[in-house]
């Protein structure tokens, strides 16, 4: 009987790490996840950034040099 009980808890505790391996999993997933989103959002106001530049050097080189009023 003891062995039988023995088997059972291995079982159980077992299970329980296959579990806990799950969820560890989930939050690295979703840790990788938001290194992503991070990652994106950087690219994202680089190009903002690099967007407002641009723009900001087309409108001073397209202002008139002299005011011929």
């Amino acid at each position: 009987m003891a062995n039988t009980y023995h088997e059972q808890r291995v079982a159980v505790i077992s299970n329980d790490m296959l579990e806990i391996k799950k969820s560890l999993k989930d939050v690295e997933d979703s840790v990788m996840s938001m290194k992503e989103r991070n990652d994106f959002v950087k690219e994202m106001m680089r190009k903002v950034q690099n967007a407002i530049s641009s723009s900001h050097m087309i409108l001073l080189s397209s202002e008139p040099q002299s005011s011929n009023v």
